[in-house]
């Protein structure tokens, strides 16, 4: 099973370099995704995949909020990543 995390709030300036050069401790990320607009800058947002819910959520809980390239980013649940009911994302 996968899970998806989204992360918006990016610099334009980050990319998937960044963002794994920074995330670089959690060893379950399969894919880090960021979408380019069509002058080759990040659109804003990126999805980050995991292959173990408790890694995914500890990562939420973690670094929502982090500081990236001078911007807060915001962490939360891809709409498509399951989630058993039982489990709870960590708010601020």
């Amino acid at each position: 099973m996968i899970f998806r995390a989204h992360i918006s709030n990016l610099h334009k300036s980050c990319t998937q370099e960044t963002l794994l050069k920074e995330f670089k401790g959690y060893s379950n990320i399969l894919e880090i995704k960021v979408p380019k607009n069509k002058y080759g800058y990040n659109k804003g947002y990126a999805f980050i995949d995991f292959s173990s819910s408790v890694e995914y959520l500890r990562f939420i809980k973690e670094n929502n909020g982090t500081f990236i390239n001078g911007k807060p980013i915001k962490i939360r649940k891809s709409k498509n990543s399951p989630l058993n009911e039982n489990m709870v994302i960590y708010k601020k």
